[in-house]
């Protein structure tokens, strides 16, 4: 499941976000849809609405994907994030159009850690691990 989600936030990664200037204009809503693949945009989104609301907060997010790894039967995203509080509904919403399902989601959670979470949750199972640019030392 970690490389479907991979593979979905990789065209999402290349649209940037407002503070990338070296990637230009941000798209309009058509060229931002023809980036991701059709079953995705079908699966994922009611309407055009929806897809909006979706790449207006892709844009506007103020963290990045930082690294994501498995864990035992389960997937572990770490993100670093510029500032606090944020949204990670951008990329929850990949995670579970992927089918998988968020067990923890907060400021931090090592690896042990997240092995005892997904023990308990076996499936299908993601940890989100939230930093800020001080914590990238550990």
């Amino acid at each position: 499941m970690l490389a479907q989600v991979i593979s979905l936030w990789r065209h999402a990664a290349e649209l940037g976000r407002y503070s990338d200037e070296e990637l230009g204009d941000w798209p309009d809503l058509e060229s931002c849809k023809r980036r991701f693949p059709q079953p995705f945009v079908d699966v994922a989104f009611t309407s055009d609405a929806e897809f909006d609301v979706w790449t207006d907060d892709l844009h506007e997010r103020d963290w990045v994907w930082w690294s994501g790894s498995v864990v035992g039967a389960a997937a572990k995203i770490d993100i670093n994030s510029e500032s606090m509080p944020i949204t990670l509904w951008p990329l929850t919403h990949v995670i579970e159009t992927a089918g998988g399902s968020i067990l923890y989601q907060d400021m931090w959670i090592s690896t042990s850690d997240c092995e005892i979470v997904f023990d308990l949750h076996r499936k299908g199972a993601v940890c989100i691990r939230c930093t800020d640019v001080k914590d990238r030392r550990e």
